[in-house]
């Protein structure tokens, strides 16, 4: 199967489909949250995001920079399909039990309480099940089959909020809420692996179409290096709170957090419904006219995004969470200013990967980490969760820049290597 074979939906369906499938399932879960949010407090929210984040800080380790190129070449030549789903599912497991591992081991010589070793566990699951919730979402924007991808992320989606919101009903502890929220995410994760195993069920009938584990590996090492970068400049604030100004301040700061990620629902619909055709016009070699329209997008979608989280703001504490949460919403108007270079930034770096560029995303984030912790070093420590607010905003601004840079240092270099 080649590239010419792939059938394509209209731009407009195809981002209603992904829209659905992130504003049903994906409102669900944030309603289950906002539960979450006003049933815990800021201190006790503040001990969920501090496990979240320090589970996350390893959990990337099982995406490695598996999707991405699953996105990329799966794009271009689809028989591929069969061999990555087996190899790239078969390296996850060995990745999860191995990141889970540490992460335990971590958090034992930190510290003897079982209960927050429990809680670290069941964050692993989550984040682990997610993961190859995950995976299968690269298979489907890359095939371009997003009725498929909302129902996968909506039924995974559906399954954790129920759960979660089965926990609060019934007055479970934090340890519980995780733990319902654990199962709710493996039977989510579950259901897709079945899905994709009855799909791809003869692993190697094609040599042709066989792909290397070498290669794999060998093309994922920068992305999983961007990756751990990436998830560090935007855990390191929640855990840097913790230590340097305590849980209730990482609970105010978590509490609008939740509302800025909000705001990736809509970018991350555009870059899945524009990655498969930006890949073709790469290979085409008519990218840079392509590039422009696709970031002209981004750009305006970041503008409204901006907009609607900084007048939400004024809505957090009166009507959202409560007056315990207050505090939380000039918080949320610093970080609104980052999400218009946030939603920007997930075209960019994408488009690093697609022109096989992906040390360029290496160094970019390499740079966020560093100004991440060094600046929030400087402002934890004086204004609390609104210092950490202000480095999301400066970090993002540099990975716009930086990435803007990259692309077009290397630009002669891609029009080069199409002619050949």
């Amino acid at each position: 199967m080649h590239v010419s074979s792939i059938q394509r939906s209209p731009l407009t369906k195809n981002l209603l489909w992904k829209l659905f499938g992130y504003i049903f399932g994906g409102g669900f879960y944030f309603l289950a949250n906002l539960l979450l949010i006003r049933h815990l407090g800021p201190t006790l929210y503040g001990q969920w995001a501090y496990a979240m984040g320090s589970a996350g800080l390893l959990m990337i380790l099982v995406d490695y920079g598996f999707n991405p190129l699953i996105t990329r070449d799966i794009s271009k030549t689809p028989g591929l399909a069969t061999s990555y789903f087996y190899l790239v599912s078969l390296s996850k497991v060995f990745l999860w039990i191995a990141a889970t591992a540490a992460l335990l081991l971590i958090a034992f010589f930190q510290t003897s309480h079982e209960n927050f070793i429990s809680l670290l566990f069941c964050a692993a699951l989550v984040l682990g099940a997610t993961s190859f919730v995950d995976m299968g979402l690269a298979f489907t924007h890359a095939l371009e089959e997003f009725k498929l991808s909302a129902i996968l992320s909506s039924t995974h989606k559906l399954f954790m909020s129920i759960f979660l919101i089965i926990g609060i009903v019934i007055h479970r502890n934090i340890n519980g809420l995780m733990t319902l929220l654990a199962m709710g995410a493996l039977i989510g994760g579950l259901i897709t692996m079945f899905y994709f195993y009855q799909r791809f069920n003869d692993p190697f009938t094609d040599k042709h179409f066989n792909v290397k584990t070498t290669y794999l590996w060998r093309e994922g090492l920068p992305l999983l290096i961007q990756n751990v970068f990436i998830v560090v400049y935007f855990r390191i604030d929640t855990v840097m709170l913790t230590w340097l100004a305590g849980e209730k301040e990482t609970g105010i700061y978590s509490a609008a957090y939740r509302f800025f990620e909000l705001s990736n629902l809509f970018p991350s619909a555009l870059i899945a419904i524009s990655i498969a055709s930006l890949s073709r016009a790469v290979v085409d070699g008519y990218w840079k006219q392509h590039f422009s329209r696709v970031l002209l997008r981004f750009s305006a979608l970041g503008g409204l995004i901006t907009g609607g989280l900084f007048l939400l703001s004024y809505l957090l504490g009166s009507f959202f969470l409560g007056k315990t949460f207050n505090s939380s919403e000039p918080i949320l108007r610093i970080l609104s200013g980052a999400s218009f270079f946030y939603c920007s930034n997930f075209l960019l770096i994408n488009f690093l990967v697609l022109i096989h560029k992906q040390i360029a995303n290496v160094w970019i984030s390499f740079l966020c980490v560093i100004v991440n912790i060094a600046g929030n070093l400087f402002a934890i420590p004086r204004w609390g969760a609104s210092g950490a607010a202000w480095m999301t905003l400066i970090v993002e601004m540099v990975l716009f820049i930086g990435s803007l840079t990259m692309i077009w240092i290397y630009k002669p270099r891609q029009l080069n290597l199409e002619k050949q």
